[in-house]
């Protein structure tokens, strides 16, 4: 399995599959870059943490799983998120 195919569910659409050929690339940085955001706001949920970027859409999600899954940053309790008014899970990095 390559890196792009790891980006999104085998059954989806043709359009998940471009994305994630796309972004394979840059995914080493993209990923470092939102560590760096937990690292500076930890305790903070991943909308809010794309509003303090600047960032639009889910990106900061998506990242947070995958540095989760390397063991880089922990999912917290959730609270109530100050952007959504949704209850979502804050994120640190790990000691």
């Amino acid at each position: 399995m390559d890196e792009a195919q790891k980006l999104y569910r085998r059954g989806n659409p043709e359009t998940p599959r471009l994305a994630a050929e796309e972004i394979v690339g840059e995914l080493a940085d993209l990923q470092a870059d939102v560590y760096g955001w937990v690292k500076r706001y930890p305790g903070h949920t991943a909308t809010e943490l794309e509003r303090t970027a600047g960032v639009l859409g889910r990106t900061f999600g998506r990242r947070l799983n995958e540095l989760e899954f390397k063991g880089l940053v922990v999912r917290g309790n959730p609270r109530r998120c100050s952007v959504t008014n949704r209850l979502a899970a804050i994120w640190t990095i790990l000691d």
